[in-house]
C-alpha cells in the first residue's frame, strides 16, 4: 500500500570511469530502485557501493557492494537510507534512480 502523500523522485546518472555519487543519504527514504538503462548505446557494467557517508577508501570494478549489469534492476532493501556511489567499466550508459519518500 502507498502511504498518503508519498513522493517519487526520478533522476538519471550518466556513466563515468571515475567514482561518482548516485544519491546522497536521506533519512526520509522509504525505497529506492536502480536500473542500468539497457537502451543507452554500449551501456557498461555499473559497480555500486553502499556506505554511511564516510566514503569508503576504495570503490572499483573489484571492490563494490553490488554489480548492475546492462539491463539490470535492483531494489534496495527498504529501510536503507545511506549514501550510494558508483563507478563504471565503460564511459557510456546511465543508471535510472527512483527514490520513494
Amino acid at each position: 500500500t502507498q502511504r498518503s502523500g508519498a513522493q517519487v523522485n526520478f533522476r538519471t546518472v550518466p556513466a563515468s570511469l571515475t567514482r561518482q555519487k548516485l544519491i546522497s543519504g536521506n533519512p526520509l527514504r522509504q525505497g529506492l530502485i536502480l536500473a542500468n538503462d539497457v537502451n543507452t548505446a554500449s551501456a557498461g557494467n555499473c559497480y555500486i557501493m553502499l556506505h554511511d557517508g564516510t566514503q569508503p577508501s576504495t570503490l572499483s570494478t573489484t571492490v563494490y557492494s553490488l554489480l548492475l549489469a546492462p539491463g539490470g534492476y535492483f531494489e534496495l532493501p527498504f529501510g536503507y537510507t545511506g549514501h550510494i556511489d558508483c563507478v563504471w567499466d565503460a564511459a557510456t550508459g546511465q543508471v535510472n534512480v527512483t527514490e520513494i519518500l
